[in-house]
C-alpha cells in the first residue's frame, strides 16, 4: 500500500515540477522516500529538485547504499564533490544513461547530461539551422520546437518553463495533472474561510483598541491566515484548484468584514442603538485602520498559501 501512494506522490511531484513547483516536487518526493525509502529512482528524483549540494549528495549516497553499481549516482556524486571543492566543473562522461523516471524529472540541477545530448551527436558547426514553420501560424518561420512533443512553435506560441520552451497545448496538459481539485472546492473553501474569518474578525475586533490593536494586526494577522489556509487545505483533503486561492481569499474579506461589524453593531444594540444597527454593522469596519491591517495581512496570507 505504501508503494502505491509512493508512486502517486512521484507522479504528482513530476506534474509539479513541469509547471515550476519546485518546492512542491520536492515536499512530495520526501514524503514519497518515506514510504518507500529502497526505491533507487525515487531518490534519483529528489536528488534532481533538492537545492544545497549536501542534499543532493545524501540522496546518491542513498541510492549507492541501495544499488553500489548505479552509475548515474556514481557520476553525480563526483559532479557534487567536485563543485564543493571548488574545483572547474565539467560536464559529466556522455556515457551515463539517465534512468526515464529520473527523465521525467527534467530539472536543470541534476549533474547528468540529458539522454537526448547522449545519443544524438552534437550538429556539426557549419550545419544550415533548420527552417521550421509554426504548427498554429503556418505564415511564420521559427527555429523553436516544443521539447515534449517536438511541435514546431513561435515566439507567440512558447511558454518558458523551468525544463525549456513547451507549446500551451503540452503546459495546460501537465498543469490539469498538477491540479486535482473538483468544482465543490470552491464553495467549501469559501465557507470555511468565511466562518473561520468572522470568528477571528470578531475577537480581534473585541481585543484590539488603538495602538496595541495595530501590534495585534501586525503580529498574528499572518499567523491566523496561514492557520485558516491549512483548514482550508484540509476541508478540500488537499486537492489543489487554479483559482482556490482566489476563493478563500474572498471568503476571507467578507468574513472579515461580517465578524467584526457584527461585534460592533451588538455592542452599539447594548447601549441603546436601535436593532437596524445590525444590518449596516459590518461597514463600520472600514473606519478600524487597525481591524483593516488584520484582514489585509491575514487574507493576503491565505491568498498565499493556496495559490
Amino acid at each position: 500500500m505504501d508503494r502505491v501512494k509512493a508512486t502517486e506522490l512521484v507522479r504528482q511531484a513530476e506534474a509539479a515540477a513541469r509547471v515550476g513547483e519546485l518546492a512542491e516536487a520536492r515536499r512530495l518526493l520526501r514524503k514519497a522516500t518515506e514510504l518507500a525509502p529502497d526505491n533507487v529512482e525515487t531518490w534519483l528524483d529528489l536528488a534532481g529538485v533538492v537545492e544545497s549540494p549536501e542534499e543532493k549528495r545524501a540522496c546518491f549516497q542513498r541510492v549507492l547504499a541501495l544499488d553500489p553499481d548505479n552509475g548515474e549516482a556514481k557520476v553525480g556524486l563526483e559532479w557534487i564533490e567536485r563543485m564543493v571543492g571548488a574545483a572547474p566543473v565539467s560536464d559529466p562522461p556522455e556515457t551515463v544513461v539517465v534512468s526515464a523516471p529520473a527523465q521525467a524529472m527534467e530539472v536543470a540541477e541534476r549533474p547528468i547530461r540529458k539522454p537526448e545530448a547522449i545519443l544524438s551527436p552534437p550538429a556539426p558547426d557549419h550545419a544550415e539551422p533548420e527552417i521550421l514553420y509554426c504548427a498554429n501560424h503556418p505564415d511564420t518561420e521559427t527555429l523553436l520546437r516544443c521539447n515534449r512533443c517536438n511541435k514546431p512553435i513561435c515566439l507567440r506560441c512558447a511558454v518558458r518553463t523551468p525544463v525549456g520552451y513547451r507549446c500551451r497545448e503540452c503546459v495546460s496538459g501537465q498543469r490539469a495533472l498538477y491540479y486535482t481539485g473538483v468544482v465543490g472546492d470552491y464553495p467549501i473553501a469559501a465557507v470555511v474561510s468565511l466562518v473561520l474569518f468572522g470568528v477571528a474578525g470578531f475577537l480581534f475586533s473585541v481585543l484590539g483598541r488603538g495602538f496595541f490593536g495595530f501590534w495585534i494586526a501586525i503580529l498574528l494577522g499572518p499567523a491566523v491566515g496561514g492557520g485558516i489556509a491549512e483548514a482550508v487545505r484540509s476541508a478540500v483533503r488537499r486537492r489543489r484548484s487554479r483559482y482556490l486561492g482566489l476563493i478563500a481569499m474572498a471568503g476571507a474579506i467578507l468574513g472579515g468584514a461580517i465578524g467584526p461589524g457584527l461585534a460592533l453593531g451588538i455592542a452599539a444594540v447594548v447601549q441603546g442603538a436601535p436593532l437596524t444597527t445590525l444590518i449596516v454593522a459590518p461597514l463600520a469596519f472600514v473606519f478600524r485602520l487597525d481591524l483593516v491591517l488584520f484582514i489585509g495581512l491575514s487574507a493576503a496570507t491565505v491568498y498565499a498559501r493556496l495559490r
